[in-house]
C-alpha cells in the first residue's frame, strides 16, 4: 500500500445544467480555476451515459439511454501530464429500478447535476503503470 496527506484548500459546489456532458464540463473547471487535485462526489440526472469496466487487460464499454437517475457518483481529480483526468464511477438508475455501474467515460445531464469538490493543497498526478497498464496515482 502507498498513501499520501493532503490538506484540504477548498470546497467547490458545482451545479451542471441540461446538456452539458459532465467529464468534459469538470475538466473545464478544474483547468479554469487551477485546480491541482481533488476528491470529488455528485447525483443528478442523465439521459444518456458511457461506462467502462476494466477486465485487467483493456477497458470494455457499454451505453445506457434513457430517464436515468446519477445516483451516485465518487471519485476524484488528478494530473496526467498536462491534463486533468476526471476518475468518477458511478450507479445509475432507470424507472424500474434498474441500475448500471462503472467508469464514468461520457454523460450528458438531462435536468442538473450536483457535484462537491474538495481541492487538495498538494498536486496529485497519474503515471503509467508498466505491471497493470493503468495511470495510477503517484501516492
Amino acid at each position: 500500500m502507498k498513501t499520501s496527506q493532503f490538506k484540504i484548500e477548498g470546497v467547490h459546489i458545482i451545479r451542471l445544467e441540461t446538456g452539458e456532458e459532465i467529464i468534459r464540463t469538470l475538466q473545464e473547471h478544474v483547468q479554469n480555476s487551477n485546480i491541482k487535485g481533488a476528491s470529488i462526489s455528485g447525483l443528478g440526472s442523465v439521459n444518456q451515459v458511457k461506462l467502462a469496466l476494466y477486465d485487467g487487460k483493456q477497458y470494455n464499454t457499454f451505453s445506457v439511454k434513457g430517464k436515468l437517475e446519477l445516483s451516485t457518483a465518487v471519485g476524484n481529480v488528478a494530473w496526467l501530464n498536462e491534463t486533468p483526468v476526471i476518475h468518477l464511477h458511478v450507479v445509475v438508475s432507470d424507472i424500474e429500478g434498474r441500475c448500471w455501474a462503472g467508469h464514468l467515460v461520457k454523460g450528458n445531464v438531462s435536468f442538473t447535476a450536483e457535484f462537491v469538490l474538495y481541492e487538495f493543497s498538494e498536486d496529485l498526478k497519474r503515471e503509467r503503470d508498466a505491471n497493470t497498464g493503468l495511470n495510477l496515482l503517484t501516492v
